[in-house]
């Protein structure tokens, strides 16, 4: 244990637990959370959806962008509470207005 402190290596398993611990994180959100937008751009039959739109730049960055909202707010110290209850209430304003499905 001393020999791989002292030759960076212990340095360099902590750095790759890291990578993988932030790309299991990333392949949970598309699991595990669910959002999307029901906005048309465009009129008529050739109406795009904005969730078709983002999911051609990158499938599941909706519930990526959201989730690191959500780890930034819990940086900025709110409480999980307050962040679940503003998702509530972003959701129902949401779903009401239209922007996303219910």
């Amino acid at each position: 244990m001393a020999k791989a402190q002292a030759d960076g290596t212990m340095d360099k398993l902590m750095y790759a637990a890291g990578i993988l611990g932030i790309m299991v994180i990333g392949s949970m959100t598309c699991d595990m959370f669910w959002a999307e937008f029901s906005l048309k751009i465009g009129s008529g039959e050739t109406a795009t959806s904005l969730q078709e739109i983002l999911n051609g730049i990158l499938p599941g960055i909706t519930a990526l962008g959201f989730t690191w909202f959500y780890y930034w707010m819990l940086g900025k110290k709110f409480s999980a509470t307050t962040l679940v209850i503003g998702t509530m209430v972003f959701g129902i304003i949401m779903a009401a207005l239209g922007v996303m499905k219910a």
